[in-house]
């Protein structure tokens, strides 16, 4: 997870959840628009499946009364959106996965807390595991292959298709010890 000290220090922090949607949005009433108008603008978290969370947030045009056009973010494996000291909407996840150490999957859990996951989060820290413990058996070597003949590249990439099925099944048994589905 992407948290900087000045993000987490103090510990007066608000997890919010719930916030999934449109409809279920956390709402700030005093927000500003342009340099003089203020108005209002709502957050939430969008998850999408095999795509991950993302960030969204909207401001309702105080001229029209109409909410203008969401502002997505990128999508995260996990996205978690809290109340910093300041009363001010934080957002920050996990991106992509393989995260390489035990340290990169247990830093989000410490830091969101009593926090509950999702099931799609839930999931994706099962993935997370599966792929930590399948890299733990995987050593990546590089070899010049520039000046192989037609049989020795035919017998590398026969070698290779054989590794990707091994660790790939690997893989697999390690998300079925987990209970994640990929």
């Amino acid at each position: 997870m992407m948290l900087n000290n000045k993000q987490t220090k103090g510990g007066n922090m608000k997890m919010l959840k719930g916030h999934v949607s449109e409809e279920t949005a956390y709402l700030v009433d005093d927000y500003p628009y342009g340099f003089r108008l203020r108005t209002q603008i709502r957050y939430w978290i969008e998850t999408k499946p095999r795509k991950g969370d993302r960030f969204v947030a909207q401001t309702l045009n105080p001229k029209t009364n109409k909410w203008n056009k969401p502002k997505r973010g990128t999508y995260s494996a996990i996205l978690v959106m809290w109340l910093n000291e300041d009363n001010h909407v934080k957002h920050s996840g996990l991106s992509g996965r393989g995260w390489a150490t035990q340290e990169g999957i247990d830093a989000p859990i410490e830091f969101i807390g009593d926090h509950e996951l999702n099931e799609h989060q839930q999931n994706e820290l099962k993935v997370a595991r599966a792929i930590l413990e399948t890299n733990k058996h995987v050593t990546v070597t590089t070899t010049n292959t520039t000046n192989l003949t037609k049989e020795e590249r035919a017998i590398k990439d026969k070698e290779q298709e054989e590794n990707r099925k091994q660790v790939g099944k690997l893989f697999g048994y390690n998300l079925h010890k987990e209970g994640a589905t990929y």
